[in-house]
């Protein structure tokens, strides 16, 4: 007789990752800021992009329609609110 075969061990499921360093976002907030006082859109959106898991839908919905119309300005003022909130 053979000796049975053992079952095939199954991978435990992926666990989720790990939320983000603490200081990812105001790290990224930071670059925004920079990146809206050039007055260009294309670096903002881009790191409005990764910004995207760190803030509420709320700010970045607004910080999206501030670059959308070219305000800059008021995306320097809507970013630096949410650098003084945590």
């Amino acid at each position: 007789l053979q000796a049975a075969q053992p079952a095939a061990v199954t991978a435990a499921p992926a666990a989720p990752a790990p939320p983000a360093a603490p200081t990812e976002r105001p790290r990224l907030l930071q670059a925004l800021l920079r990146a809206l006082d050039a007055d260009d859109p294309g670096p903002a959106e881009a790191l409005l992009a990764e910004l995207g898991p760190h803030l509420p839908p709320a700010d970045l919905q607004a910080l999206q329609d501030l670059l959308d119309s070219y305000d800059f300005r008021g995306g320097e003022r809507h970013v630096r609110r949410l650098l003084d909130t945590p």
